[in-house]
């Protein structure tokens, strides 16, 4: 016995029957029992669905009233199987127990840190908010509120064992090479006026002047994975963190050849020296107005440069004049004889002499300084073995200059801004000449002031320079170019850590709770780095990882009085990545009790 829907000749309506079917001889013909009437009617009213829940009242106990079926609550299934195989991946375990082996952990620690760690990848809050929400995620663990306090003060404490043994994984999992290394700092601000140790007023880039903060320094790879961080009071100058970032990679990693890229700011000075005499290169920016005269001349001589190759989509090098240029200044090695009686330790007079004859050739502001503060001192075995090696640090540099013809339209179009902006002020009202940006392209005197085109004409003609420094004399300047272009990177990490994490403002007050909230997003980074990294061959941005990982979720439903698990569509994305990782897909619908997700 079914239902049947039949359709009369010439009418459009159709009409629904009971029937059975009904072997009559050799045939089977079907015997009308009941008509229920039109269809559409029947929709209408309402009483289809009466009589089919009439009907159900007299069925086996699997099936059920729609109406009636309740979800409960809604889980999140997929972030804690990819934090059950990340963690898998870097061994976690063990190195938490290699960590805390001289001590006794009475407490759940490796769940406290994968609660919290969740909360990083889907929503980003407060440790009080994670305790409170904990129950959203299938199969972790409950956790008590103390216990994830507890868990990032064992986090600050293993901060550098951590670092290490993660360093170590990550070379044996993914053939890390560490031989271009990327840093720069950042500010963490905090919602607070009250100053320690560690929190302090310093220079803010998020302009957040009125609030104190925390210096993070940070290194990269070429992938943009994660290496090591370091915290610093919120007033010390950035420049002043790269000694620490360098003592790390020679001694907490045991890195003893590497190059290192920052911006000019960072590396300069004194910095300079510190990794020159760990040992390690250097790639910075270079600042062409402040170069001597004689190498500006050289910088500024366009009809020297070389037209820069640029590869098509099929891969072939084409030449594009007038669009891209390049140059290479290698320093000039007038020091042969001066080296030579450095070497031998001559009559100093001769060699103070000779000092003086070269350094007002030398182009090089920091080798100048170096000359002359080398006449004022003793002259000794030491002096000269340093001042020899100063100069070969000198003659191994190399200044590559690139021209570009879009960058010089786009430098003119700035400076046309402001002085479009100089002009206005120059016609205005004397107070408003605070505004620092386009002032400077003004002449005050006491009669007038007007444009200083002499300025503006000077600026001129550097558009469309850039200058990049080196010392590594074994790669290529393409390369060279390359690495420093890659300095993205660090920002895009920077961008991640701070506000894809949320790592930023921070909400804890002791420096151990700091730590350990910085050791955590860390580690969350490190997690979601290598998501990405895994599957590099599809570009999706951080953002578009954590809306695929919060598709991967279930409700969890009372049936007739049994709970069952209903999941929920995942987009492609999610496919991809539970894929990569090897995790099980759950059924459509299942049991509690039956509900499998290896």
């Amino acid at each position: 016995m079914f239902i049947r829907e039949k359709k009369c000749k010439g009418k459009e309506k159709a009409y629904l029957q009971i029937v059975e079917n009904e072997r009559i001889g050799k045939k089977v013909k079907q015997k009308v029992i009941l008509s229920l009437g039109c269809l559409d009617a029947l929709k209408k009213s309402g009483q289809l669905r009466k009589l089919a829940n009439s009907l159900l009242k007299y069925c086996e106990s699997d099936f059920c009233d729609i109406e009636k079926i309740q979800e409960e609550r809604r889980l999140h299934w997929g972030i804690p199987k990819l934090i059950e195989r990340l963690w898998s991946l870097f061994d976690f375990e063990g190195i938490l127990k290699e960590c805390s082996k001289d001590r006794v952990l009475q407490f759940d620690f490796q769940s406290a840190i994968k609660l919290m760690l969740a909360d990083r990848f889907i929503g980003p809050c407060s440790k009080l908010k994670s305790y409170e929400r904990q129950n959203q995620y299938e199969s972790i663990e409950e956790v008590p509120l103390h216990h994830l306090y507890k868990a990032l003060d064992c986090l600050a404490e293993f901060k550098d064992q951590i670092e290490q043994k993660l360093f170590e994984k990550n070379r044996t999992l993914f053939n890390m090479h560490v031989d271009v290394v990327f840093y720069d700092v950042t500010i963490l601000y905090f919602e607070s006026e009250k100053t320690d140790e560690l929190r302090n007023y310093g220079f803010s880039k998020d302009n957040k002047c009125n609030e104190v903060q925390v210096v993070l320094g940070l290194l990269v790879d070429m992938e943009g994975r994660p290496l090591g961080y370091d915290i610093f009071p919120g007033n010390m100058y950035e420049g002043h963190t790269l000694a620490t970032a360098i003592e790390k990679l020679k001694k907490q990693f045991n890195i003893q050849r590497l190059i290192f890229v920052a911006d000019q700011g960072m590396i300069a000075g004194a910095n300079l020296e510190i990794i020159r005499n760990s040992g390690y290169e250097y790639i910075i920016s270079c600042r062409l107005k402040k170069l001597e005269k004689k190498l500006q001349e050289q910088v500024l001589d366009l009809a020297s440069y070389a037209d820069m190759p640029r590869e098509n989509a099929s891969g072939i090098a084409e030449e594009e004049p007038d669009i891209n240029k390049y140059k290479i200044i290698i320093p000039e090695n007038i020091f042969g004889a001066l080296l030579s009686a450095l070497q031998n330790q001559g009559n100093p007079q001769e060699v103070y002499r000779s000092i003086r004859n070269i350094t007002k050739h030398v182009p090089d502001a920091h080798l100048k300084k170096v000359l002359r503060a080398f006449r004022k001192e003793a002259f000794t075995s030491d002096a000269c073995k340093q001042l020899i090696q100063e100069i070969k640090n000198y003659l191994v540099q190399r200044l590559i200059i690139t021209w570009s013809q879009k960058r010089a339209a786009r430098d003119k179009a700035k400076r046309d801004i402001l002085v479009d902006k100089a002009q206005v002020l120059a016609n205005g009202p004397a107070q408003s000449l605070s505004q620092r940006g386009p002032r400077r392209y003004l002449k005050l005197t006491a009669q007038e002031i007007a444009l200083n085109q002499d300025r503006i004409d000077q600026e001129a003609q550097w558009d469309g320079f850039y200058g990049i420094c080196t010392n590594a004399p074994n790669i290529h300047w393409k390369a060279v170019l390359e690495h420093y272009h890659n300095l993205w990177r660090i920002e895009e990490s920077f961008r991640i850590f701070k506000s894809h994490l949320e790592t930023r403002p921070i909400f804890h007050w002791t420096a151990k709770r700091i730590e350990g909230h910085l050791v955590l997003c860390f580690i969350a980074f490190l997690f979601e780095r290598t998501i990405e990294l895994k599957q590099r061959h599809i570009d999706y941005s951080p953002d578009k990882i954590r809306e695929a990982i919060n598709t991967m979720q279930l409700s969890l439903l009372e049936i007739n009085n049994q709970k069952f698990h209903l999941c929920a569509n995942i987009n492609s994305l999610a496919r991809e990545i539970l894929k990569i990782f090897h995790i099980k897909i759950p059924p459509k619908i299942a049991p509690v009790q039956d509900l499998t997700m290896k």
